[in-house]
Order: C-alpha cells, then sequence, then structure tokens
C-alpha cells in the first residue's frame, strides 16, 4: 500500500469514475480557486448557469458568467493567460471496494523510489469545478469562447444602427455572456 516516504504515487482517474448518474443527482457550483465565496455558476441536478457533459477524454464544462467582481477578475485573469487551469473538488470512499486499486510498477524514479499508481475507478461526489492557477491535475485547461459565433455577428449587424457609445457599453455587456469551456482530461 503506497504512503510511504520510499514510494512516489501518482493518481489517475479513470474515465469511468464520473457517472452520468452522479452528475444527474450533484449540486456542483464552479468557483475560482474552489472559494465558496466566489461561486460563478451552478448546476443543480442537470439545470443552472453551469453545464457540465461526460466524454471519453473526460468531463466538459461550459459556464454563462453572470456580471460580477469575481466574474470580471476572472475572466480578466483567463484572457492574459494568468489563469489557464482547472480543479474539482470529489469525495471518494476509499474502503469501499473497487472505487480506488493500487498498481506497482516495475521501474523505479529517478531517486530509486517505488512507484505506484493510484487509480480512481468511482467517484461518490463531486461538489466543485474550479478556475485556478495550481491544480492537482495538471492536464486540465480554462479558456473564454463565444458563445455562438452566429449570434455576435447578428448582434454586431444592430449595434451598427446605434450610437458609438451604445456600442461600447453594449460590448461590456456581451463580454459577461461568453462561455469558458474546458476540458478534465484523465
Amino acid at each position: 500500500m503506497p504512503g510511504h516516504p520510499d514510494r512516489e504515487l501518482y493518481e489517475v482517474i479513470e474515465p469511468s469514475a464520473v457517472t452520468d448518474e452522479l452528475l444527474r443527482n450533484s449540486d456542483i457550483v464552479l468557483t475560482y480557486e474552489h472559494n465558496q465565496e466566489a461561486i460563478l455558476g451552478a448546476w443543480v441536478r442537470g439545470k443552472g448557469t453551469l453545464q457540465l457533459k461526460r466524454t471519453s477524454e473526460g468531463l466538459d464544462m461550459a459556464c454563462e458568467l453572470g456580471q460580477s467582481t469575481t466574474a470580471n477578475d476572472a475572466l480578466d485573469r483567463i484572457d492574459r493567460g494568468d489563469v489557464r487551469s482547472m480543479s474539482f473538488g470529489m469525495f471518494v470512499d476509499f474502503y469501499k471496494e473497487g472505487n480506488v486499486t493500487y498498481e506497482k510498477l516495475e521501474e523505479r524514479s529517478a531517486e530509486g523510489k517505488e512507484v505506484w499508481i493510484r487509480h480512481i475507478n468511482h467517484i461518490d461526489g463531486l461538489f466543485d469545478v474550479t478556475i485556478c492557477h495550481r491544480p492537482a491535475y495538471p492536464d486540465t485547461e480554462v479558456e473564454v469562447r463565444s458563445a455562438n459565433d452566429s449570434i455576435e455577428e447578428i448582434v454586431k449587424k444592430e449595434l451598427d444602427k446605434k450610437q458609438e457609445e451604445e456600442f461600447e457599453a453594449e460590448q461590456m455587456q456581451l463580454r459577461h455572456q461568453l462561455f469558458m469551456m474546458q476540458q478534465f482530461q484523465y
């Protein structure tokens, strides 16, 4: 069993660990840096401003952000490239048979330590997805994307009829209608 100074432990979340049933029965929030007071969106049993979708490679997320200082700050940091990753808060019952398995590799680390892989086969609870600077799983990513390019084209045509000041005000509002997409890769 891992958990010894002479061992290195790596964790892999198997694609089957997040189930449709788990998502259907979960209340999940999108946060900034796991701060439960910095809620950017919510998924309540499949409904809300946060959208989650299982894929063969992981969990995709999209969220329509509201008008808030936290949302503005998050968008700005993502746009600048200061924040590029995602993480999530989960619960795994390590004592339930089959939820977790361990694999000892034949190779040793560069430091001569045993190398173990912990496979998370089943997640019992998922309570947040979060935009963050230092994720537990480095293969995650977050970016700002437009909701629908054709909608932007229509909005631009309508805005051409308005005065320049109204156009600039509308552009600020559109910034909050962008979706953030990310993919958790297992």
